[in-house]
């Protein structure tokens, strides 16, 4: 017998945004606290954004642009 957990998210296309991101990561409603290993790299990514001093409407770096990317697509995958 095994237990396991299925979660089927569905994160909208938003623009690559400081803003755009938060509300993506904000939209992600888990109160107790399951995925939060997921989330977690995405809310690292938001604190690397915000040290680099972007405004909330600038369009991010093609690095992190891509790395937002890869994180919504392991965290799709699960």
């Amino acid at each position: 017998m095994v237990d396991s957990f299925d979660f089927k998210v569905r994160i909208p296309k938003r623009p690559l945004t400081r803003r755009g991101i938060l509300s993506s990561v904000a939209s992600l409603y888990d109160p107790l606290g399951l995925v939060a290993p997921f989330i977690l790299p995405m809310k690292q990514l938001l604190q690397r954004l915000g040290k680099l001093g972007l405004g909330w409407n600038e369009e991010i770096p093609n690095e992190e642009s891509k790395r937002w990317l890869e994180i919504l697509s392991e965290f799709q995958k699960g």
